[in-house]
């Protein structure tokens, strides 16, 4: 059971290493969305 965990846990890294040149652009992308609605938010329960 602890070995196959590990083993998960290592393949579930290899695959996030793999994608993190597709992950990069999209984060990138949505950061300034992301930070835009924040600050809309916080100026409306502001008020």
């Amino acid at each position: 059971m602890d070995l196959n965990s590990k083993y998960c846990a290592i393949v579930n890294m290899a695959g996030l290493v793999d994608m993190w040149p597709v992950f990069l652009p999209l984060i990138v992308g949505l950061a300034p969305g992301l930070v835009y609605w924040f600050a809309i938010t916080a100026r409306r329960t502001g008020k």
